[in-house]
């Protein structure tokens, strides 16, 4: 009798495992097919979960990052109309400009630069050797030299080196502390040029509000401080922080741009920017 009631719990409990596995794949499969993306690569990085993805709808390619948006390129035009997009008059500093971004993600900025600013000189510094990876599979043809190391350090290492800094370095929604410190904003005023520009894309939430206003008005102790805003319902902001660069400097860099009428949303958010007092 014992014997009975334990194949028969045994079997209760088997089929009880097969009814929650089929249940787990069915709901799987029922949100892959709802989901707008197909995925074409995924890895496991440190915890973290890294995804190519594709739009199954407008062909659009993304990079995820637990499933966050790190990269985004669209099918028939090198233009996000996001943040990405803010930084690209930066290429028009000089005709060869020398630029720093650190935190690749999956290449978006370094595809939108290549193609718009050829004669650009682009070093990309990733602390995260899976993360190029997945940046070279998404953009294969990528020519910007891409350094694996700890951005802190690299631009503590170089002075008077480039024209722009662009600091797009994240985990998860939050800037690594360490990108916010004194320290790294001396480290990157030395690492510009006389006429530099740092360019810093800043997630924001009203709980950040106060986090943007103090970190502001520590950039603004070395760099004349201006704040980008984007469409009304974005989280970002795009911080320009000029060494010595005003903003009728900054807007002549955006008025200068290649495909003009296409990056008309550039020109109107250097127009409307604001400078942080």
């Amino acid at each position: 009798m014992r014997k009975r009631n334990r194949r028969a719990h045994d079997t209760n409990k088997y089929l009880t495992v097969q009814y929650f596995t089929m249940k787990t794949d069915l709901i799987r499969k029922l949100a892959d097919y709802l989901s707008p993306y197909s995925e074409d690569y995924a890895v496991s990085s440190a915890g973290a979960r890294i995804t190519l993805v594709r739009n199954k709808g407008s062909g659009e390619r993304a990079v995820l990052y637990n499933g966050f948006t790190y990269s985004r390129l669209p099918e028939k035009t090198l233009f996000t109309r996001s943040y990405w997009d803010y930084f690209l008059p930066f290429g028009n500093i000089s005709g060869n400009a020398r630029l720093l971004m650190i935190g690749l993600g999956g290449g978006t900025i370094a595809y939108q630069m290549e193609r718009l600013f050829p004669n650009a000189d682009m070093d990309i510094v990733e602390i995260d050797a899976d993360m190029a990876n997945v940046a070279r599979k998404f953009y294969p043809k990528m020519r910007s030299n891409v350094i694996i190391d700890d951005g802190v350090k690299f631009v503590r290492s170089v002075q008077n080196a480039y024209d722009g800094i662009i600091l797009d370095a994240y985990s998860d929604l939050d800037i690594p502390r360490q990108f916010v410190s004194d320290q790294f904003i001396g480290d990157a005023f030395n690492a510009l040029n006389d006429t530099g520009v740092l360019g810093i894309n800043y997630a924001q939430t009203s709980l950040r509000a106060e986090q943007l206003r103090d970190y502001s008005e520590r950039l603004g102790r070395l760099f004349s401080v201006y704040h980008v805003r984007m469409r009304l319902m974005s989280d970002n902001t795009v911080l320009l922080c000029g060494k010595g660069m005003a903003k009728e400097k900054l807007v002549n860099l955006a008025k200068g741009m290649p495909m003009a009428r296409n990056s008309r949303h550039i020109l109107e958010g250097y127009k409307r920017m604001s400078a942080f007092k």
